[in-house]
């Protein structure tokens, strides 16, 4: 199956020519537990009506041999528990930020009958996900948790993280705000990082501003430089020095928003452009 390099097109392609009642999506870099496709037929006989979204972890021996994949392997388990009760407090969902989409299942019928695709108008990296649970909750479906499990073999280090959150800011929150701005304003992030953030009282004027004036270009590098070399130094805690980096790299996006991509074509040669670091 071949499609303009797109993520939301890939997905959508994949919506389209399935022909099961269950679909499946599953990043190319992740890697199923023995029960994976079991635990995720399970939970959707249960829960027919709803998205479902599968837990990730990474390898063991990565997160004992590198920092960074510490840091993600923590970021990735607080994601997974910062869900939410809705309706009587006893149904168990995930925010639409939490959404994931390289470990998730539903049933296709429900795709068809609320005509919810992926939105290929996000060109490049991030975002598409988001937005596509912002409107299957807008439309009633909850997005639940199930245990299905898979291990993120995540290609490539801290630098092209570092470029995915460039991109997140310069590309993907601008089209998330212009079809949805108040969801925009739910991602956390955003409140401190947004110079616009239309809810600003006193005390958050004043730590946004803190914020988006500390990041400093050459400190930034700096510190990311020597996150990587000292990767396998697993034995410290570098969080506070991977949120500043990557802040910083958020705040280096919005700036360049002038420059984000307009066309998929623009897309053709990957997101990550060394030109930003």
């Amino acid at each position: 199956i071949f499609v303009e390099n797109n993520i939301a097109a890939k997905r959508n392609a994949g919506i389209n020519l399935a022909s099961t009642e269950n679909i499946l999506f599953l990043d190319d870099d992740c890697i199923p537990a023995n029960d994976y496709i079991i635990n995720h037929l399970k939970a959707l006989n249960n829960n027919p009506n709803d998205i479902l979204c599968g837990k990730i972890e990474f390898d063991k021996n990565r997160i004992t041999t590198s920092n960074y994949i510490k840091y993600k392997s923590k970021r990735q388990n607080s994601d997974y528990s910062s869900n939410y009760l809705i309706n009587d407090g006893h149904v168990q969902c995930l925010d639409f930020t939490k959404i994931v989409t390289m470990n998730m299942s539903c049933k296709k019928e429900i795709l068809m009958k609320h005509k919810l695709y992926f939105d290929e108008n996000f060109y490049g990296y991030g975002m598409e996900d988001n937005e596509f649970g912002w409107r299957a909750h807008k439309k009633g479906i909850l997005i639940k948790q199930c245990n299905a499990q898979i291990i993120h073999n995540e290609i490539g280090n801290f630098d092209t993280f570092c470029q995915k959150m460039f991109h997140i800011a310069r590309d993907g929150i601008p089209k998330l705000y212009s079809k949805h701005n108040t969801a925009v304003w739910l991602i956390s992030f955003c409140k401190y990082l947004e110079s616009n953030y239309p809810y600003h009282g006193t005390a958050l004027n004043i730590w946004s501003w803190f914020i988006q004036n500390i990041f400093v270009n050459k400190v930034a590098v700096v510190i990311k430089y020597l996150l990587i070399r000292i990767d396998k130094f697993t034995n410290f805690s570098f969080t506070f020095l991977y949120k500043y980096v990557l802040a910083y790299y958020y705040m280096r996006g919005v700036k360049e928003r002038d420059n984000r991509y307009l066309a998929n074509s623009e897309t053709k040669d990957g997101f990550y452009n060394k030109n930003n670091t």
